[in-house]
């Protein structure tokens, strides 16, 4: 059934019963959803999951599952970046999703390709969402820029598998603009051979459907992260006497860390904050749609695929 996915983009679920003899006959076949595949795929991995565990209680070598795990993973790149409903947009972390969604929802009527301009908006567009560790460790996606490079060289080699129609929306990394995008410039140049980007590009075309977005840079050229892009009012908030400090995952005695400003600030409080700062990030999201939909009508697809 996977490989009918990755080639063909469907597949088929056939429904059996044992006759009289105990002969499995087919009954009816109907067309598969992605959703019974990961269901089917979670399942298998949990039971070498739950064999490996066994096998090291009792000091057995465990029975090799690494072609298992790699179709688990194929199976999880292809749903979510060769073959997703929406365009897909990958942060360094969950923080950063908080941001973006509440930003595109402020500035709705601004970017009709982003959200529909209702009283509540709904978002075009889909926010990788970062798993729990088994699936971090599946996908190699743990955030931060080290799971981005991971994500562009896995989804690479994976493409060779995926032969069915091409991808109808673009994957969008969004990284912030400072000293860690060096190393997904330079993944992106091993990938695909091209001079390294300066981080003054709006986006990177990298191949097919996958695109990178840096943060817009600074004044003088000064790197930048995304907390940037907020007015200084709301990165001016108190929580509970501490003042915010973007610099750190956690709060201590006299500031709160990223977490904290995502949910107690931004979220609770998306109503009331000016996200015009995000005008300039949003533009480079809005130019990759454009420029994807552009690149799909003009391209020629080889045995399916874009180049």
């Amino acid at each position: 059934m996977v490989h009918k996915l990755f080639t063909t983009g469907e597949f088929t679920v056939d429904h059996k019963k044992r006759d009289q003899f105990g002969v499995p006959v087919l009954v009816s076949s109907t067309a598969g959803k992605p959703r019974q595949l990961m269901g089917m795929l979670s399942y298998i991995h949990q039971v070498d999951t739950f064999n490996n565990d066994l096998c090291e209680e009792n000091d057995r070598e465990p029975v090799e599952a690494r072609g298992r795990l790699t179709q688990f993973r194929r199976f999880i790149y292809f749903d979510a970046f060769y073959a997703p409903t929406s365009p897909v947009i990958l942060c360094e972390g969950k923080t950063d999703n908080v941001y973006l969604k509440c930003a595109i929802k402020s500035l709705a009527l601004t970017f009709p390709l982003l959200a529909s301009a209702e009283q509540t908006p709904k978002l075009k567009v889909r926010l990788f969402k970062y798993g729990d560790r088994p699936t971090s460790k599946i996908t190699a996606i743990t955030g931060g820029v080290g799971g981005l490079c991971n994500m562009m060289k896995n989804y690479q080699s994976d493409l060779v598998k995926f032969k069915g129609p091409a991808p109808k929306h673009p994957v969008i990394l969004l990284i912030d603009n400072d000293a860690g995008a060096h190393s997904v410039y330079g993944a992106v140049v091993g990938i695909a051979s091209i001079k390294k980007p300066s981080g003054a590009e709006p986006f990177i075309h990298v191949f097919g459907n996958l695109y990178v977005v840096p943060t817009p840079l600074g004044n003088g050229g000064t790197q930048t992260s995304i907390e940037d892009f907020f007015d200084q009012s709301t990165l001016d908030t108190l929580l509970d006497g501490k003042k915010f400090d973007p610099t750190k995952e956690k709060d201590n005695t006299t500031h709160y860390g990223k977490a904290a400003f995502a949910r107690d600030v931004v979220a609770a409080k998306a109503d009331t904050t000016n996200f015009k700062g995000f005008v300039p990030i949003l533009d480079r999201v809005n130019d990759v749609l454009v420029h994807y939909a552009a690149y799909v009508g003009a391209a020629a697809p080889v045995e399916g695929r874009w180049p």
